[in-house]
């Protein structure tokens, strides 16, 4: 079955998917339909779902939770989503930007699964990430905030990556207009606002473009509505909480909470 077309569980039938370290089951009893979730220890390039045959091949630890249906033909989607909150990722070294100049890095961001449930039209079920990630404080005290931090780096080529089948590709252009070279250490990104598009050969979410103009000049972080590097693709998911496509700053601060430039 394809990861991320529509299906129906049978009675009595269980299906699992396996996304990066995320071990997914899913079972239909009567007007019930159980869920279970595990992890491993590494993040395994891995995205298959196959249909459990045998009772006996379940983990025997698992933790079920427990959904009632009152329509047993209720057919189910899971969409890959990306994380409800900004992510920190950090380039492979640290990167001095000169003026006048720009550079793309390629993020690549865990899967959260969200399993949408219903005939006519699908409401969430429920959420799992397929990475449970660290949470980290992006900014000062004041006026920073709460994101994820990415356990990858952000490299210049897609292939440095590996095996990307499960997980999203994020690419960001930093564009550096201002008088001086950019220093920065840190990237933060507001994956909130992106979709996400399914192409033949992996995940994507729309670009993401930083055009820095100096301090005390205005900045635009600005999200495209196309997917640029794979010719044939859909979208999977929009994007959690709409933006505008342009956003316009005179604060540093504000840039900061997007890019961290330290």
């Amino acid at each position: 079955m394809n990861m991320w077309d529509e299906f129906q569980i049978e009675n009595g039938e269980t299906i699992n998917w396996q996304i990066g370290s995320l071990s997914l089951w899913m079972e239909h009893r009567d007007e019930e339909f159980l869920i279970s979730q595990a992890y491993s220890d590494e993040d395994i390039n891995v995205l298959s779902a196959t249909q459990v045959r045998d009772h006996v091949d379940l983990p025997e630890d698992l933790s079920w939770n427990r959904y009632i249906v009152q329509d047993p033909s209720t057919k189910f989607q899971l969409v890959p989503a990306l994380p409800d909150r900004a992510v920190v990722v950090s380039p492979e070294f640290p990167i001095k930007l000169a003026t006048n100049s720009d550079v793309v890095f390629y993020m690549s961001i865990p899967v959260w699964v969200q399993i949408m449930a219903g005939n006519e039209k699908k409401a969430l079920f429920k959420e799992i990430p397929s990475l449970v990630l660290s949470n980290t404080w992006f900014g000062d005290t004041m006026t920073g905030e709460l994101c994820y931090a990415l356990t990858t780096r952000a490299l210049r080529k897609i292939e440095d990556h590996g095996d990307l089948r499960h997980r999203i590709i994020c690419p960001v252009r930093i564009l550096n207009l201002g008088s001086e070279p950019l220093d920065f250490q840190n990237l933060c990104v507001h994956v909130e606002h992106l979709m996400v598009f399914g192409g033949a050969e992996h995940l994507w979410s729309n670009d993401v473009s930083i055009i820095y103009r100096g301090d005390e000049q205005p900045s635009e972080i600005r999200y495209e509505d196309k997917m640029q590097y794979e010719t044939e693709c859909v979208i999977l998911s929009s994007e959690r909480v709409p933006s505008q496509k342009t956003i316009i700053s005179k604060s540093f601060s504000f840039i900061k909470s997007f890019t961290a430039f330290d």
